[in-house]
């Protein structure tokens, strides 16, 4: 499925894991609003992936979800919002 993604600077974050996270856009019409990589510990591979205003991960298990309390999170998701992401 083909998404229009709006590019934001880099940010990165931790998965509940502890698996790095970098958060590169936001895709506002899609219900996995929140666009972005993140690597398996020991592997410097970047796998894509989506994640729903909730932080949990599209596919992925509870150790990839994100905590969405911090403030940078809390603050893009709210910005997902106002560009017109459904909760």
């Amino acid at each position: 499925m083909a998404m229009a993604t709006i590019k934001i600077e880099p940010l990165a974050v931790q998965s509940l894991g502890g698996n790095r996270v970098v958060i590169t856009g936001l895709s506002p019409t899609y219900q996995h609003c929140i666009v972005g990589e993140y690597w398996i510990k020991g592997v410097d591979i970047p796998i894509s992936a989506v994640w729903g205003l909730s932080g949990i991960m599209r596919g992925g298990t509870d150790p990839l979800n994100l905590r969405m309390n911090g403030q940078e999170l809390a603050e893009l998701a709210n910005l997902a919002i106002q560009l017109g992401a459904k909760q």
